[in-house]
């Protein structure tokens, strides 16, 4: 989400840090300033503001207030509605139906602005020259990374999950540029993991990153990385989050992946109509 990263302010300089408090502090008002009045109210330049959108992941200043509009609207909503998640021995089927409805919006909501689309676009760019996508995880990463291969193993994607990494199998592979690789870890720190993705990109595998939360090691072994939900969770609806919002990243990429391959596809699902009517 824009507005966290823009209160986390760990990696601006002391001019960023200046830009982000004024937005801040004024994030309605914002919304009617251009990027050169907001440079002359941060005592900055314009060129400042736009290498400071960028760096936020967004194009320029337009799309960084579309943002932070949504976000705002996001929160007043989720304010709101925050009263449905409240389930306890009282609660009957209608409340259940309505707490998750509401839990799946939120979700998707959240994700829709967190992501950075760029790296969306990149990382499906990509995917589409693989012949081989693996993924990496333990525990409930795992099970995520088990779901997912049998998906994209359905597109005519080589895929499996694993819980460690076959070095032997890596260094003889001669398709390794042909091969990418997803490594899950639902804290960001996970060492296996971290391991797994150090070596994969070692040997010249793609590697892309789902973690929960934004890790350096991470960032320095994989190629991308995509976070899973971000900021403040309703109580006791963390862990389904944490794998809806996982669902949603590789889902949306296999959306793309499908797009990508229909004709191959349709081909396919003739070939296996053909088989079943004889």
């Amino acid at each position: 989400m824009i507005i966290e990263k823009l209160q986390d302010k760990s990696s601006f300089t002391e001019s960023e840090k200046c830009i982000a408090d004024y937005i801040l502090k004024n994030k309605n008002q914002v919304q009617q300033l251009t990027a050169k009045e907001l440079a002359k109210e941060t005592l900055t330049s314009k060129s400042s503001i736009v290498r400071f959108c960028k760096k936020l992941g967004v194009s320029g200043f337009q799309e960084l207030k579309k943002h932070i509009y949504t976000e705002i609207v996001l929160e007043v909503k989720e304010t709101k509605n925050h009263k449905l998640l409240m389930i306890d021995n009282k609660s009957t089927y209608s409340d259940y139906l309505q707490s998750v409805d509401f839990l799946y919006q939120f979700v998707v909501n959240r994700m829709h602005g967190q992501l950075n689309h760029n790296v969306m676009k990149r990382i499906m760019n990509r995917l589409n020259k693989m012949e081989r996508i693996d993924f990496y995880s333990s525990g409930l990463g795992h099970s995520i990374g088990e779901a997912t291969a049998h998906k994209y193993s359905a597109l005519g994607i080589e895929s499996m999950a694993y819980s460690s990494i076959n070095e032997a199998f890596w260094v003889t592979n001669k398709n390794n540029q042909k091969t990418a690789a997803f490594v899950i870890s639902l804290s960001g720190k996970n060492p296996s993991v971290i391991h797994i993705a150090k070596s994969l990109k070692r040997y010249g595998i793609y590697v892309i990153g789902i973690a929960g939360h934004s890790s350096k090691e991470m960032k320095e072994h994989c190629d991308e990385v995509v976070p899973m939900i971000e900021g403040k969770i309703p109580t006791g609806m963390e862990h389904m989050a944490i794998v809806l919002s996982s669902n949603y990243i590789l889902d949306l990429i296999f959306t793309s992946l499908y797009a990508q391959r229909y004709d191959r596809q349709i081909e396919l699902y003739k070939k296996v109509n053909q088989v079943f009517d004889k």
